[in-house]
């Protein structure tokens, strides 16, 4: 008995990207970001590299050069920003 055929549009998908080597810069770069401050904990951004990749590299699509992107656009209060540096 033969395998049936995966549908043309399922066998002409794109690969997904290996989030490892672009997880493993961001841990790295959190690293030395904490290092160089002498304060701060890694926990998070080494827990969530895989995350991020894959948020940015397949789901979140937008342009830097487009201020309209911006989700937290510049207010006098400053609480709100400082949960995203």
């Amino acid at each position: 008995m033969t395998s049936p055929t995966p549908p043309a549009a399922l066998s002409s998908a794109p690969k997904p990207l290996n989030p490892s080597p672009l997880a493993n810069a961001i841990r790295a770069l959190a690293m030395d970001a904490v290092e160089k401050a002498q304060s701060g904990h890694v926990g998070l951004p080494l827990g969530m590299a895989d995350v991020a990749t894959v948020l940015f590299t397949e789901f979140l699509k937008f342009d830097p050069a487009d201020p309209a992107w911006n989700p937290f656009p510049p207010t006098s209060s400053s609480w709100t920003r400082s949960a995203c540096v």
